[in-house]
């Protein structure tokens, strides 16, 4: 997790947090926002301060965590963002609903509390050793069907890249789907597209492109 530099801004919209939310970069607008429930938020953060289990929390420019390790400190560091240690529930927004969750050394604790408590959320790996806890219904895809449908872009005018398990339902849904050279192997099987060669990948979505228009 990381702000959003200047750069980012540059492009003339962004969705976030595993497709939950979308912001229109000219004015910074937040056009949707999918929250965890609030009382769903208050049982997952109240059993991981409870169990001494790490959990991460943002929402909004907001990061927090249950407990710091040396990893997530190293990791802050490098993207120039200290998370905020919290001891109680009160400390949060509970209350308001929250974006989401993320978890990565307790990943196997949270998971397990999920599957077995939790049946409104949903988590999914987003990297190696991570995994995003996200509302249910939310996914990239989702996130860039409504994106579409406000833009009034048909499914076929649509290519997604992607490399990691997050990106597998966007990649399988758009009209073009590639996973990149560095992409996991799950992912490549299952994309339309694989760019193992940068050159020739870029010739054959062009060309699908081109046979899905006409």
């Amino acid at each position: 997790m990381g702000s959003l530099k200047d750069e980012q801004w540059l492009v003339d919209y962004q969705i976030l947090n595993t497709g939950g939310k979308i912001l229109r970069c000219k004015d910074r607008k937040v056009l949707h926002n999918d929250l965890i429930p609030p009382h769903v938020c208050k049982r997952l953060i109240t059993h991981c301060l409870e169990q001494n289990i790490q959990l991460q929390i943002y929402n909004g420019m907001t990061w927090q965590v249950t407990k710091m390790t040396d990893e997530t400190l190293e990791y802050a560091k490098n993207v120039g963002v200290i998370p905020e240690i919290i001891n109680s529930l009160e400390e949060t927004d509970w209350k308001y609903g929250l974006e989401g969750f993320m978890a990565t050394q307790d990943m196997t604790d949270v998971a397990a509390y999920i599957d077995e408590c939790i049946p409104e959320v949903y988590y999914v790996s987003s990297e190696p050793n991570c995994i995003d806890v996200m509302a249910k219904g939310v996914s990239k895809w989702n996130g860039i069907r409504l994106l579409a449908d406000m833009l009034e872009i048909c499914k076929e005018d649509i290519i997604t890249v992607g490399n990691y398990y997050n990106d597998l339902d966007m990649l399988q849904h758009a009209a073009v789907g590639i996973a990149v050279a560095n992409a996991v192997d799950d992912v490549k099987k299952r994309s339309r597209f694989c760019n193992r060669e940068e050159q020739q990948s870029r010739c054959r979505s062009r060309n699908y492109y081109k046979n899905v228009k006409s």
